[in-house]
């Protein structure tokens, strides 16, 4: 069986996307046909180089052949991989005064999308499939199409006329929707005179505020917390809900949101936290000032 046929197969046995089927692909029309019994490092080693002479990112290459080696691994071989060097990552989150700078250009539609990926911190692609979910009112809960994992988020007061459904201009969570919302944020990112903002850029603020407000919390809401390593058993003892929900009382956000709590609120919350011998305390200095 050819490696882009025995992709297809893998996909579709797996429920996958079919990211494994274009890197098959791509390594078939740049190193020739072969079965997926022939992959050898020399071929891999082969593509990585033709690859790289096309003008791929490194990132590109390294995945492609990170897709390779678990097609030949599903078919019971290993196989020596070539090293890809990719860039450190250098994050570019979006300050929360450009977000606040760019409200104002923002179409309603637009402005629900901005509010929904910094409360959620979701992939574009899962963020329009949450926006479009219902008729009426959307649920703040979603399993992310590239890991399969499921997220739940709070919905607090502020954020109820955010979860009423909109007319989009799209209908789909697709290539062209995604297209409307980059051409969207050009747009406003121009009116208001900020640098471009891009769907990742708002992300990458969402996971950012998420993880100052509480680290666990935060990985929780990107997807990686606690899937590995000797923490990994914590969770089969704490509540993944309670966790964000306590550190989504932190969370900073745009000024145009409105949603800022009173300070008689977060004393409040910050109290009802507290153990029985703690809250006595302060129960018994608020006691002593107030006279």
């Amino acid at each position: 069986m050819t490696l882009t046929d025995y992709a297809k197969n893998y996909c579709n046995r797996n429920n996958l996307k079919p990211t494994p089927v274009y890197s098959a692909r791509r390594m078939e029309r740049l190193c020739g046909s072969c079965d997926v019994s022939e992959v050898t490092p020399a071929r891999l080693e082969q593509y990585r180089q033709l690859m790289q002479s096309d003008g791929y990112s490194a990132w590109t290459i390294k995945g492609a052949i990170k897709d390779i080696r678990t097609l030949i691994r599903a078919s019971g071989r290993d196989v020596a991989t070539p090293r890809v060097t990719v860039p450190q990552p250098e994050p570019e989150p979006t300050p929360l005064g450009d977000i606040d700078a760019i409200w104002p250009h923002l179409a309603d539609w637009s402005r629900q999308l901005v509010v929904l990926s910094l409360w959620t911190a979701l992939r574009l692609n899962d963020l329009l499939g949450l926006q479009l979910s219902a008729a009426d009112r959307i649920s703040l809960h979603w399993q992310a199409s590239k890991t399969g994992k499921r997220f739940r988020w709070p919905e607090p007061k502020w954020m109820q006329p955010w979860l009423i459904a909109r007319r989009c201009p799209y209908v789909a969570a697709n290539d062209h929707a995604q297209v409307i919302v980059r051409a969207e944020l050009a747009r406003v990112s121009s009116l208001a005179g900020v640098n471009r903002i891009m769907p990742h850029n708002l992300r990458q603020r969402s996971i950012t505020e998420w993880l100052r407000s509480d680290s666990i919390a935060g990985q929780l809401i990107h997807g990686c917390g606690m899937v590995s390593g000797p923490s990994a058993v914590l969770r089969h003892y704490m509540d993944q809900t309670a966790i964000i929900e306590a550190a989504a009382s932190r969370l900073r956000l745009p000024a145009c949101f409105q949603a800022t709590r009173s300070e008689s609120a977060d004393i409040l919350s910050a109290v009802s936290r507290l153990d029985r011998e703690a809250k006595k305390m302060i129960c018994d200095l608020a006691w002593k000032m107030a006279r």
